[in-house]
């Protein structure tokens, strides 16, 4: 028990619930792009920081996906 709130206390990120976390498969859903395109821009920095949700398992957070989109559109002059 003292270990899982002291993880909460220690990660920002899960002490402030953002909503639901999206998984790769989503993403590529979501977004029409690829793996291997979602990670190059993540490595570059162009793309919201994932998070470790187990040793096997990354997510992110929707609320940063849909900023992104946003950003995205905004950027490009689409509506």
């Amino acid at each position: 028990m003292s270990e899982m709130t002291s993880f909460a206390v220690n990660d920002r990120n899960f002490a402030r619930p953002k909503g639901r976390f999206l998984r790769m498969r989503d993403l590529v859903a979501e977004l029409k792009l690829s793996e291997s395109t979602i990670n190059r821009l993540h490595r570059r920095g162009e793309f919201p920081a994932k998070i470790q949700l187990s040793p096997n398992c990354t997510g992110w957070w929707e609320c940063e996906v849909e900023a992104w989109k946003e950003s995205r559109t905004r950027t490009s002059g689409h509506h």
